[in-house]
């Protein structure tokens, strides 16, 4: 589900060389984008869940951090509305949560996004993710960097998804 403080867009590298990537690297190290504003460096030590008043937009964001990526299997991760560690946080802890209550995995990196309308002139639009990969994010300490393991060998067509298309218009996915 697609929300304000628990989700994360991977905007580097692009998507086709991150899925091709995720059969033969098994963890990616996210990349700990720093804040540049000294006053905000100093302010986000005391408080670890400030917002940079200077937060970048996803287009400065990628030009200003990718090219600090040094290694093939680190990531860089965008949400525009909170640090991407604390989106990051939110996730492991939910996916923790939901594995510990129910045993069953909430989280996954999702590829190939599809938007429609229940009707015509309908002004509310809805998403889906098409594959699902299902992920653990994990992290030793506060100082060490993120890491997004991939679960599992396959990557899946989203069941929920493929139910609706199938129910609804007769459409069976492969």
């Amino acid at each position: 589900k697609d929300t304000k403080s628990s989700t994360v867009e991977i905007v580097y590298p692009d998507v086709d060389t991150f899925f091709s990537k995720i059969d033969s690297i098994p963890s990616f190290e996210v990349y700990d984008a720093k804040i540049t504003s000294a006053e905000e460096e100093e302010i986000a030590l005391i408080n670890p869940n400030y917002v940079p008043k200077s937060k970048l937009d996803r287009d400065t964001y990628i030009s200003t951090f990718s090219p600090k990526l040094k290694k093939a299997s680190q990531i860089l991760a965008f949400n525009p509305n909170v640090n991407s560690k604390i989106a990051l946080k939110n996730i492991s802890k939910k996916a923790r949560s939901a594995i510990e209550e129910t045993g069953v995995n909430v989280a996954y990196a999702s590829f190939g996004f599809i938007k429609w309308s229940e009707r015509e002139d309908s002004r509310e639009c809805h998403k889906a993710p098409i594959l699902l990969a299902p992920i653990y994010i994990t992290r030793d300490s506060s100082i060490d960097p993120y890491q997004i393991k991939v679960m599992g060998d396959e990557v899946i067509v989203n069941p929920t998804f493929s139910f609706k298309l199938f129910s609804e218009f007769g459409i069976k996915l492969p």
